[in-house]
């Protein structure tokens, strides 16, 4: 029969409350009891019940990534690939899982209002955003915990973010230094941040080292931007 939180508290003559904080890493408890109580966990080798421990303390340790790409862009795209691989090793050092998935067509804000609904997840990494982004103002709404890769200027939140301006002016500043005469800037999709960003970067560059500069719409597709 598998240990169980009050048998290991039987054994140390503690509460069951004890044992928990103990197992949480909570400072409550003094470090003659903590001692006690870890060498019943290693001596029966206990594994707390995860669902039971996420039923106590209405946490999962479970995040969600969405992409809103077709399902092989994901693995293709050597962005997605890199960014996935930070991620997991952050929570997997942290003791935390993550799940991956893809919303490609529908109402997206009733998509993650459902995901909320279900209890599934702890909280959202947000990524594709767009311009008064329905799921910013959603999760604000909710008072769900979440955090945006990218930004925008009309919603409030908390993000990470490169300074897509001041990269692409660098850029086309490094083409005119190495004797480029003529580029070729391809951009993303029209009307969302990021891709406005850069093109602002690239539109001062232009305007202020006097360099040529041809604008096309890959809107980050590879098939397109061959064609381009």
């Amino acid at each position: 029969m598998a240990l169980k939180i009050k048998d290991i508290a039987k054994m140390a003559n503690v509460s069951v409350a004890t044992v928990s904080r103990v197992l949480n890493n909570s400072d409550k408890v003094s470090l003659e009891t903590k001692n006690k109580i870890i060498k019943i966990i290693q001596k029966y080798d206990y594994k707390p019940d995860r669902i039971a421990t996420s039923l106590r303390s209405k946490k999962t340790g479970i995040y969600a990534v969405i992409f809103s790409v077709k399902g092989g862009k994901v693995l293709e795209d050597t962005y997605s690939t890199k960014f996935l691989k930070g991620v997991l090793n952050y929570f997997s050092s942290k003791g935390l899982k993550l799940i991956v998935d893809i919303h490609e067509n529908g109402n997206v804000a009733e998509y993650y209002s459902n995901t909320i609904k279900s209890k599934i997840v702890d909280g959202f990494i947000l990524l594709d955003i767009r311009k008064n982004d329905e799921r910013v103002d959603l999760l604000n709404k909710e008072k769900f915990p979440y955090v945006v890769i990218g930004r925008n200027d009309e919603n409030n939140f908390v993000y990470i973010d490169s300074d897509n301006v001041a990269g692409a002016y660098m850029a086309i500043k490094h083409l005119k230094q190495i004797k480029c005469k003529k580029i070729l800037y391809i951009s993303g999709n029209m009307g969302i941040p990021v891709s406005e960003q850069r093109l602002a970067g690239v539109k001062s560059a232009q305007k202020d080292l006097g360099v040529e500069v041809d604008v096309e719409f890959g809107d980050f597709d590879e098939e397109k931007t061959v064609e381009i």
